[in-house]
């Protein structure tokens, strides 16, 4: 269920498209001539080429992008620079958030393959509105949590800036989750889902797919997963919510299925995962590995025996000394 194909190099093209996407061009401050220009401060543009307003569906699909992967440093990344909390992971991982993460995602991920999970917005036009989550059949597994990050929560601004720039946060906040609480599931998405492979359906998965709420979220999730464990209980919050569904929706036959198809899908037998959630943590050292030899860092020695140079050092003496040698002999004959 999550895209992985060729997803580095797709999410980077489509992250930092100059089509859909302004990159931030401020200038360096005079002390800090080397300073890197932040691509989280990046906007998206609302005309086309040529004068024509987009499409308020793409806007709305690249302003979700954005807040997603703010990646400060031109590299695809999920969290924002040190100390900013303007993103969808800061507000996840947020103390007030971070013990129903996996829940928000798992919901998010359903609506936007078409399962009505119900995940609404609360008092919407407030200062900090609420994410609610309602299960009436087990009470404790209900949460209301507000919308923005924990440098927000009790706190007074300190002035009209800091005020504006709360309120920034929240409405970006805000417009993300909503981007795929309004998400339509894609017929054209399901028809090539059922289709053979061929060239069409790879240029479809590789274009149109890419500005789907389903491609966003399946990308978002692959990154947000950090473990093998982090895998398996997200599945298994995936699972517990479609049979929230199933229950609520199975005599609805315009969701039934759509529902029986996820959870067919979810079915396995006890003790057992599927293969995706085996090789989890091999994907994942694999592309640890390739992005370590792309950004090879200097570590320090703790004595001078451990220099790398230093066989280098003896080669040369060597060398050195044997070319000594050689003139000694032909001085000597």
């Amino acid at each position: 269920m999550l895209y992985l194909h060729k997803e580095i190099d797709t999410l980077h093209n489509v992250r930092f498209n100059p089509q859909y996407i302004n990159e931030q061009t401020a200038v360096p401050d005079k002390e800090n001539i080397l300073q890197n220009i932040d691509r989280s401060n990046d906007t998206v543009r609302e005309e086309d080429s040529e004068g024509n307003e987009l499409p308020k569906s793409t806007v709305e699909h690249y302003s979700a992008l954005i807040n997603m992967f703010p990646s400060p440093d031109g590299k695809v990344r999920i969290h924002p620079k040190k100390g900013c909390k303007d993103s969808f992971t800061s507000f996840l991982k947020s103390e007030h958030v971070k013990e129903y993460a996996h829940s928000i995602l798992a919901i998010l991920l359903l609506r936007a393959e078409g399962v009505p999970v119900p995940l609404r917005i609360e008092n919407e036009e407030s200062t900090c509105p609420k994410l609610t989550w309602t299960n009436e059949c087990n009470p404790e597994e209900s949460f209301s949590v507000p919308i923005c990050t924990t440098s927000m929560e009790g706190q007074e601004s300190n002035s009209s800036s800091e005020e504006a720039n709360i309120k920034k946060i929240n409405r970006k906040l805000l417009q993300t989750i909503k981007y795929f609480l309004n998400a339509e599931f894609s017929q054209e998405l399901k028809e090539s889902i059922a289709q053979q492979e061929s060239v069409e359906k790879e240029n479809y998965w590789e274009n149109e797919f890419t500005e789907t709420p389903a491609w966003l979220i399946q990308l978002y999730i692959y990154y947000y997963l950090e473990t093998k464990k982090n895998a398996i209980d997200f599945y298994d919050e995936v699972a517990e919510k479609l049979r929230f569904c199933m229950d609520v929706f199975i005599q609805d036959s315009s969701y039934k299925d759509i529902i029986m198809v996820f959870f067919k899908k979810l079915i396995i037998r006890q003790n057992t995962k599927p293969s995706i959630l085996k090789w989890w943590k091999e994907v994942k050292w694999i592309k640890n590995v390739v992005e370590a030899v792309k950004e090879p860092q200097l570590h320090p020695f703790k004595d001078n025996s451990q220099l790398p140079a230093k066989k280098t050092v003896q080669e040369k003496s060597e060398e050195n000394n044997k070319g000594n040698n050689e003139e000694n002999n032909e001085e000597n004959n």
